[in-house]
């Protein structure tokens, strides 16, 4: 073999193996799918992408603890001014220096300290996003399989109606050849089969569809869709379990949801600032130290042109417009604001909860409601049947009686994926949803 025939098998086998990581498994879970989505969904990455920044801003806040050294070089020119006193107009000279110049800030009024915590708290707040923007993207995952589980259930509707209407067909048929039967019976039957098979073709590309709005949620693309994928319906989601309280999912919601924390984080970290402004009022010790070279006329140093200076240094601004003064405002000011967003995110969240409880529960009865429904309707179309076939009724009334429970059907599909629906919308206003998060 050949070193150029190596190379492409390797090359071969890995794209081989990056296709079988980014393909779906054919049997696809809620779960499963929201563990992928938070592995591979892009729009997560920008929120990922604000955490490193906020940890890099943490990093340079922290970078003010340690001392500063700095190579330094200057050029100075000196032209002396004309004085009374005997100054010479014409007395000028240019002064070179080169050095390494030392700064250590001692005491700074606790700015630091307040200024890292600030930091910190931002790191935080970008983390609990993140959390947040997980939330939100896996209510949206849930959302896209329930609507791709309702398809599911529409095709196979669509497929036992075009049974069921094709061995109508074929009775009527059979009646039609002994004699008793009509032609226009032999007709209805195969127009109702073929509206039908027309429902599966619709309800097969609305499956397809909802495959690709699911894939893009999970960060693939339709080629990452495999032959034979499904949903994995193992879990029996026609049963309707009961709902959580009003008030234990509020209290979930107040203790665990990831904006709720990330609000109260921002209080804390706009009173750090004001922390950090109102440090500008103290002074400020800093050690500096400098060792360098500086000679007149000539860029040509020697041993006897060194010199070292060091000292402490006390600043303490004594005025500055109040410009201090309206930076320490600004930032309770901007606490204030932090403090009245909190409160009105807590309000929102108190009334959805309740809206979405009352919508859950009632979804529940309609569910059970139109369950009853259905089998009534099954029942009713199997003894409209046994009437046609011993002539006891028409075709007509045949017909009706399937449509009711192909209705019948849809509705109890409908009612059963919004209930679901509705569990995932609660879990998500809570953020009980983030449980699948490990």
């Amino acid at each position: 073999m050949t070193k150029s025939t190596t190379i492409l098998l390797l090359l071969l086998a890995v794209t081989l193996v990056a296709q079988q990581n980014t393909m779906l498994p054919k049997n696809l879970s809620l779960k499963e799918a929201k563990e992928i989505a938070l592995q591979a969904n892009p729009t997560l990455q920008v929120a990922a992408a604000r955490i490193r920044a906020a940890a890099a801003r943490l990093q340079e806040a922290e970078a003010r603890y340690y001392p500063r050294l700095d190579t330094v070089a200057g050029v100075q020119r000196t032209q002396e001014v004309a004085r009374d006193n005997g100054g010479n107009a014409n007395s000028h000279y240019t002064t070179y220096h080169a050095g390494l110049e030392f700064t250590w800030t001692i005491f700074d009024g606790m700015a630091r300290k307040y200024d890292n915590l600030a930091k910190q708290l931002g790191v935080n707040i970008a983390e609990h996003d993140h959390k947040d923007a997980q939330r939100t993207l896996l209510l949206a995952v849930a959302t896209a399989y329930f609507n791709s589980l309702q398809e599911v259930e529409n095709i196979r509707i669509a497929k036992e109606d075009h049974k069921y209407n094709l061995d109508l067909m074929d009775t009527a048929q059979r009646k039609l050849d002994n004699g008793y039967g009509t032609r226009s019976d032999v007709l209805n039957f195969d127009i109702r089969a073929k509206d039908a098979e027309a429902n599966l073709l619709e309800a097969e590309l609305a499956l397809k569809t909802s495959h690709y709005a699911l894939a893009e949620l999970l960060g693939r693309t339709h080629n990452d869709i495999p032959e034979g994928f499904h949903l994995n319906t193992a879990q029996d989601y026609t049963q309707t379990p009961e709902v959580s309280s009003v008030e234990e999912n509020l209290q979930y919601a107040l203790e665990n949801r990831p904006d709720l924390i990330a609000q109260a984080e921002a209080i804390k970290q706009q009173e750090a600032m004001v922390d950090v402004y109102d440090a500008e009022n103290l002074p400020k010790l800093e050690f500096f130290a400098d060792y360098g070279f500086t000679r007149r006329s000539k860029l040509k140093f020697s041993d006897k042109d060194d010199n070292l200076v060091f000292g402490i240094q006390l600043r303490w601004n004594v005025f500055n417009g109040n410009a201090t003064r309206a930076k320490v405002a600004q930032a309770w000011a901007a606490a204030d604001e932090e403090r009245q967003q909190l409160n009105v995110l807590k309000q929102t969240i108190q009334k959805q909860i309740a809206s979405q409880h009352a919508a859950t529960l009632q979804a529940r009865k309609l569910a059970d409601l139109k369950a009853e429904t259905m089998k009534l309707a099954e029942e009713t179309r199997n003894l409209v049947r046994n009437e046609y076939n011993i002539g006891r009724v028409t075709a007509t009334r045949l017909n009706e009686a399937q449509t009711d429970l192909i209705n019948a059907q849809g509705d109890r599909v409908k009612a059963v994926i919004r209930y679901w629906q509705s569990r995932e919308n609660l879990a998500a206003i809570t953020g009980q949803n983030l449980t699948v998060v490990k």
